[in-house]
């Protein structure tokens, strides 16, 4: 996701319950610390017109848990991610171009080990490198969006090794934005790039999406095709065969009620486990699954069922040209719908709340949860989502989660 889509609304990450702050960087916690699980928690409060970003730990995804800020440290707000197996958690910032990594010490507290800076390469801000798995010890990969390329990096020295050029040009008065997701498939590097303008009006797109492959061993371009069936490609869902499936996140879609050409249709789109290219042959309505509402975030619970995130109009304040942005972005209008495989529509999951903001999904110990933000940006929970399509809030506290979800060291 880019991050003008959510520096303005400040967007989500992490979540657990606490066990145990951190108050700086190597600060001891609680011997408690030192004997269970060690989660990392990224979350931002807005005061005025500043966000500050806080780091935490906690020992617990259970049910009905709260964590609370009292001896979190302070830092940029920052989406984290981690290399399994590996006592590390890497922030890279939102607003700075910067990865810091923390040690988890064995009493289990943060303690800044390193930082590298992209502001040689004219990197504006880190944090999609949190959207890219890392690849190797020493080389991974993440998207400069504003500057349509990738950047190659070694996360265990901390250095910068190269760039690579994507080689987009403007659409008419759009200029080419990355998505910023990266996915290894078929041995490939993948991203996909669309056309928007962040500092005019982020709503209006362009007429495709643009899918790249990159080969790991040269560093180079191997596969290029477009795609005109949607206009904001994000890759949420993934089948036992490999096959990826690609839709736009929801608030993108309902994006589409500002007026013509705003917004991306409510579709999703298939890459074959074999391919590097969409799929011709699959295009899957979702916004007919949900009643005709807007709808993405298309997501798989396992291969015969799906859940589909919708705006629901009749919840907020309707959609003009002049609003868009307050309403889309601050009022709790999204709900989840469970389809299983096949069936002509989807059916609304019942006892769940309505979400506003994006819906950051994320496996975390073989559970799948997703974001819930509250309307007015407060206070986020995690919400467990079981193989039923059923939602259990497992944490809540405050600030905006920031992010795609909570990161497990130990």
């Amino acid at each position: 996701m880019k991050v003008s889509k959510q520096v303005g609304i400040m967007w989500t990450l992490l979540v657990v319950a606490p066990l145990a702050g951190c108050g700086g960087a190597g600060a001891e916690q609680k011997d408690s610390a030192a004997q269970g699980p060690v989660y990392v928690v990224s979350t931002g409060v807005s005061s005025g017109d500043d966000f500050f970003g806080y780091l935490t730990t906690v020992g617990s995804l259970d049910p009905g848990t709260t964590f609370s800020l009292d001896g979190a440290i302070e830092v940029d707000p920052s989406w984290i991610f981690s290399s399994p197996g590996k006592p590390y958690v890497y922030a890279a910032s939102l607003l700075q171009p910067t990865i810091d990594r923390y040690l988890i010490t064995d009493s289990g507290a943060l303690a800044r080990d390193a930082t590298v800076s992209f502001a040689n390469l004219g990197v504006q801000s880190a944090y999609l490198a949190a959207s890219a798995p890392i690849y190797s010890d020493d080389k991974s990969y993440f998207v400069d969006d504003a500057q349509d390329q990738m950047v190659i990096w070694n996360p265990a020295a901390m250095t910068i090794i190269g760039t690579i050029p994507f080689g987009d040009q403007p659409e008419g008065a759009l200029p080419p934005q990355p998505e910023g997701t990266v996915v290894v498939h078929d041995g490939l590097i993948m991203t996909a790039i669309d056309w928007s303008d962040s500092s005019s009006d982020p709503s209006l797109y362009g007429s495709k999406v643009r899918l790249l492959g990159i080969d790991p061993a040269t560093d180079t371009i191997v596969q290029s095709t477009t795609d005109a069936r949607i206009t904001y490609a994000s890759p949420l869902a993934q089948a036992s065969d490999g096959t990826v499936y690609y839709s736009p996140p929801s608030f993108v879609a309902a994006e589409i009620q500002v007026a013509p050409g705003h917004g991306s249709p409510s579709q999703a789109l298939s890459v074959g486990p074999t391919s590097a290219a969409f799929d011709p042959t699959f295009d899957l309505d979702l916004s007919a699954l949900v009643g005709g509402r807007p709808a993405g975030d298309f997501i798989l619970l396992d291969d015969q069922t799906a859940i589909v995130r919708a705006w629901h109009a009749d919840l907020a304040d309707p959609v003009t040209e002049a609003n868009w942005k307050d309403v889309l972005w601050t009022e709790a209008g999204f709900l989840w719908w469970r389809w299983h495989v096949g069936d002509a529509q989807a059916i609304q999951i019942p006892n769940q709340s309505p979400g506003a903001l994006g819906a950051s999904v994320t496996r975390i110990d073989g559970k799948l949860y997703v974001v819930r933000t509250s309307a007015d940006s407060t206070t986020s929970t995690l919400d467990e989502i079981d193989a039923q399509g059923e939602f259990t809030a497992t944490l809540s506290g405050p600030g905006q989660l920031i992010g795609a979800g909570a990161v497990r060291v130990r």
